[in-house]
């Protein structure tokens, strides 16, 4: 009877035993898949952090809602816009239309922007030539090159339309016929206008005006 005894509990010792191991096993599957889950967290969140980052400081997306830029750009294209590419002449670019002083007000996507084609910077000389009761050209003459600008990107060249658009849209530029009479644009700023001269409201508008590099959302690079 004693030996009967002694191996039923050998037996549950061992059953306990391999419970126990059992158990064991099963903890350390579950601190795998613990740690497993928490380097994945880990990783999303880096991921995460390293898209926010790049969004709000180097590169970002912009929907176009105007045809001031057509047919470079059709309403509704997406562009790819650079925050730390400097602006140049002939750049398409996204700006403020107001004031963005703030920080977290740059991130506000109510405040409205507006995309045009840099066509001088500080220096350079605007003035329009071929002024009738129905058209006008604007020119260009570059500051460093002392060329004038060749445009070949404007939606059905670069003569205006006048009546399409009215003469407010010359307003600024009203007093500069002829190159004597042209207009230099200020250190600080630059001068815009929509490929789509004919349907346009941009710099050659007193409610635009000259840009400040301070309005400057991006430069569109795709």
């Amino acid at each position: 009877m004693m030996d009967d005894k002694t191996e039923i509990t050998h037996t549950e010792e061992s059953q306990q035993s391999d419970q126990s191991q059992v158990n064991q096993g099963q903890t350390v599957a579950v601190r795998k898949k613990t740690d497993i889950i928490n380097v994945l967290l880990l990783v999303a969140c880096i991921v995460l952090a390293v898209i926010i980052v790049v969004k709000v400081f180097f590169v970002t997306t912009v929907k176009v809602s105007q045809t001031s830029m057509y047919d470079t750009l059709n309403d509704g294209d997406v562009v790819v816009v650079s925050k730390v590419s400097a602006v140049q002449r002939g750049d398409i670019v996204v700006f403020f239309e107001e004031d963005v002083t703030g920080f977290f007000q740059k991130l506000d996507d109510s405040n409205k922007k507006l995309i045009k084609r840099v066509v001088a910077v500080a220096g350079d000389e605007i003035w329009v030539e071929n002024v009738t009761a129905d058209t006008y050209k604007v020119m260009v003459r570059c500051h460093d090159t002392g060329k004038v600008v060749e445009e070949h990107y404007t939606y059905k060249g670069n003569e205006v339309n006048i009546p399409n658009i009215g003469r407010v849209y010359l307003e600024r530029l009203s007093e500069c016929v002829g190159e004597e009479n042209a207009y230099t644009v200020p250190e600080g700023y630059f001068f815009a206008m929509g490929d789509n001269r004919n349907n346009s409201r941009d710099s050659r508008n007193s409610e635009v005006g000259d840009i400040s590099y301070s309005k400057v959302f991006g430069v569109v690079i795709k």
